[in-house]
């Protein structure tokens, strides 16, 4: 039951990814009611499989059973060893419904392993990313949240990571021996060492797979 409480504090997503079948990324133009014409990327979770011949208009918008889907104009795809992730400045981001769609065409679409794919970033955060690869360390304590993992990084071999995974190791085994107790100063630490990273240009994140 502990285990339960603890993750309920510090798990944003990934209940909405145990069992869920199928995970897609799809690239489109849609065309809305208003005459608005909308390109970016979106993201899918779903039992029912894709079908490219259901690509367009009514069929897809009924693959979709959903209210509203997030548009994403531009993505940055970064590998984190055999795994890829999306990060978008979450200012850019466009909700819209369903309903107003009139016509959608999907260009492209990429089936991924059931999880977290898309992270929303704010303006410093996204212009810390590169190009380039990056450098990485992941720091997992299945008391904090199982399948979840923060991950540090930075696009630069001359910093070493090695002291800030240590640190952060360190304090997740402190906060997890009472995590009722210690919640409030749990997000604390974590707020102010993620400013402290990104003043040195280092970016924590929260990352999660399924269950």
């Amino acid at each position: 039951m502990k285990k339960i409480y603890i993750t309920v504090f510090v798990l944003f997503s990934i209940s909405s990814f145990a069992d869920a079948g199928n995970a897609y990324r799809f690239f489109a133009k849609i065309t809305l009611k208003n005459t608005d014409t909308l390109t970016g990327y979106f993201y899918y979770y779903s039992y029912s499989e894709y079908n490219k011949l259901e690509s367009t208009g009514e069929s897809f918008k009924k693959f979709i059973e959903i209210d509203s889907i997030d548009i994403y104009p531009f993505i940055s795809t970064v590998s984190i060893g055999e795994k890829n992730l999306d990060f978008s400045l979450n200012s850019s981001k466009i909700k819209i419904n369903v309903v107003d769609i009139i016509d959608i065409r999907i260009h492209e679409y990429l089936e991924f392993p059931v999880g977290d794919r898309i992270i929303e970033l704010n303006k410093v955060e996204y212009d810390i990313i590169k190009t380039y690869p990056v450098t990485y360390k992941v720091i997992y304590n299945e008391k904090i949240a199982e399948n979840c993992s923060y991950v540090l990084l930075y696009w630069n071999d001359e910093v070493n990571l090695i002291n800030h995974k240590e640190e952060i190791s360190k304090k997740l085994i402190e906060f997890s021996e009472d995590m009722m107790k210690n919640h409030t100063f749990f997000y604390k630490y974590l707020d102010t060492k993620k400013l402290e990273l990104l003043n040195n240009k280092i970016l924590l994140i929260f990352d999660c797979d399924a269950l």
